[in-house]
């Protein structure tokens, strides 16, 4: 994940120092300088205190931006028994409080559904009927329920009006629009009924010369 765009400039740069300070304090805890290590963690503590005290929106719901508190945290609650128990600085309450509310703001956007619109409502719906059209047909092993052309141009008028709804205060643009995809309707069924008629005309041509030929034949024979 990335910081997010609009993050404070102050509040980046905190996040940034406290998850370096955190970093070298996990190089140190097991190494020769183990026992510096505990003030290596109270500097990424108090540049998180310092994080929190800066308000970025950013901070509640981006993970990007809160890690380190929760990294912090942990490791102060880890540590915070046993031989090598280290005290947690006065300020860790902070860190713990702003911690759960960033838990509950998670929880709240879950519980929250997004809303649903008309248009995805009659989506769903369209999309739920041609599922079912579909096991019907494999039920009943009748493939021209899903191949027939008259239900296909249903449901594409069904899915154009519901994609391409009226406007609620329709604008001139939009009668435009209306009288173009008119024209170009109108337009194709010319254009199919033409290439019809000039088939048309060569099948009667044809069978013309069809019968021309076994008449022909016929007056040959005799």
């Amino acid at each position: 994940m990335s910081i997010p765009h609009n993050a404070l400039p102050a509040a980046v740069k905190l996040r940034e120092s406290a998850l370096t300070a955190f970093k070298t304090y996990q190089d140190m805890k097991e190494g020769l300088n183990s026992a510096a290590a505990p003030t290596i963690l109270g500097v990424a503590a108090n540049y998180c205190v310092q994080l929190i005290d800066t308000k970025d929106p950013c901070l509640l719901m981006h993970q990007p931006m809160h890690n380190v508190l929760f990294l912090v945290r942990g490791e102060y609650n880890t540590r915070s028994t046993g031989v090598h128990a280290i005290a947690p600085p006065a300020d860790l309450d902070t860190i713990k409080e702003y911690c759960r509310a960033v838990l509950a703001a998670r929880a709240a956007a879950q519980v929250v559904p997004p809303p649903v619109t008309a248009q995805a409502q009659a989506q769903a719906e369209i999309a739920e009927v041609m599922a079912a059209a579909k096991a019907k047909a494999h039920k009943s092993a009748n493939s021209l329920l899903i191949d027939n052309p008259l239900y296909r141009e249903i449901l594409a008028r069904a899915h154009a009006a519901v994609t391409n709804r009226m406007p609620a205060y329709p604008t001139l643009a939009y009668f435009k629009q209306q009288e173009v995809d008119l024209r170009e309707r109108v337009l194709l069924s010319m254009q199919r009924l033409d290439l019809e008629l000039r088939l048309r005309d060569v099948l009667v041509a044809d069978y013309e010369i069809a019968l021309a030929q076994i008449a022909e034949r016929e007056v040959t024979k005799e």
